[in-house]
Order: structure tokens, then sequence, then C-alpha cells
């Protein structure tokens, strides 16, 4: 079960995490057939929001115990960067026209639709606002006209994606993916336009 996915812009490869509490694994996936490739092992457990920074060389990653690391893809070192206390890190992406660091949660009762700004030095975050949907938001994704868009719906609910608002977070259906269980979604910001969802 892959937790987050993100696509490195310098080399336009498809990244996914596997975690747990002991550790988390990165792969390098294949968009076309969805095998995963190991990449390596990283110390931080239940690492779920990965993104990469616009150059493609550094992964920042979230937990689900809201602590902020930055990654060195090439090396495997990790740095602790801050934690935003009860926040439980589901998506990360960042905006190709802000070079911000947005984030989607999945807590367990309250605020499942709540999206937030990252700060990248501090860990602190910035609410955005709430989808209107009142359900959890897996993972968010930009393209490259910085539009940001969300997976919706977790468990037996069938997924559905969504434009948000960058002022409000406020969702408009796009339309439904017709099937259930997704955890992720990434778009490449590299491109004239959204052409397809992997």
């Amino acid at each position: 079960e892959i937790d987050g996915l993100a696509i490195r812009p310098s080399n336009k490869e498809l990244y996914g995490v596997l975690s747990n509490a002991s550790g988390s694994t990165l792969y390098r996936m294949s968009r076309q057939y969805g095998d995963a490739l190991f990449n390596r092992n990283i110390t931080i457990p239940n690492m779920r929001a990965i993104t990469f920074s616009l150059n493609g060389d550094t992964l920042y990653a979230g937990t689900t115990n809201g602590r902020l690391y930055r990654i060195n893809l090439a090396t495997g070192d990790t740095t602790y960067i801050g934690t935003a206390v009860g926040k439980v890190y589901s998506g990360f992406a960042i905006s190709p026209t802000s070079n911000q660091l947005w984030a989607s949660v999945r807590p367990p009762l309250t605020g499942r639709d709540s999206i937030f700004i990252v700060n990248r030095a501090t860990g602190a975050v910035t609410p955005v606002g709430r989808t209107g949907l009142a359900i959890i938001t897996p993972y968010i994704a930009f393209n490259k006209q910085g539009n940001l868009f969300a997976l919706i719906g977790s468990g037996a609910q069938t997924n559905t994606l969504y434009s948000l608002d960058t002022l409000t977070a406020t969702g408009t259906l796009v339309g439904s993916t017709n099937v259930t269980g997704l955890l992720a979604i990434a778009l490449r910001t590299d491109s004239a336009g959204t052409v397809s969802v992997d």
C-alpha cells in the first residue's frame, strides 16, 4: 500500500512511500505498470505526505504526528524541521507559482477537510480553509498553472477528484474516479496542462 506519491521535477520520475511505525521505504514507481522499485529505507516512521522541491533535489516529508522533514534524495540524509502539534499529515504539494508547501490532513474526528500552508523553515502551519465536504482529503497536487486538485474520500467511499480554491480551499467537483481505496495522486508541473491523473 503506497501512502504517498510525488513526481521529481528534475527527471519526471514518480516516487512512492510505504510507511509504518518503525520506518519508511521510498520506491520509484512505474506510471505505466504500477511496479515499485526499491530506492532506499528512511528512518522516519509514519511518513505519509511527500513532495519534491521545484528543482527536484529535495524531498519534503510529513508524518502522521505533524513532523516535517527535509530529505536529501542523493544521500538519504534527513533533517528534522519542526512539528505542527495535532496535525496528521496526509498529503503534500508545492505550488509552482508561489513555491509554498501545502498540506492536507486526516484527523480522526474533526477538521478532516482542512487545508494548510506549511512553513518549510519552521514546520508551523497556517490554515487556508476547508473543502466544505467534511470528509477526508487523502492527497493534494498542483498543476503547472498553480491550480490545486484534491483526492477526496477514504475507505469504502468512492474517491472523487476536486479542484480547490487556493484562497478558501473550497472544493469544486471535477469528477469521480469510480474506484475506492485511493490514497494519493500526483501531477506533473512541467506540462502545458493536466492531461491525466496518476
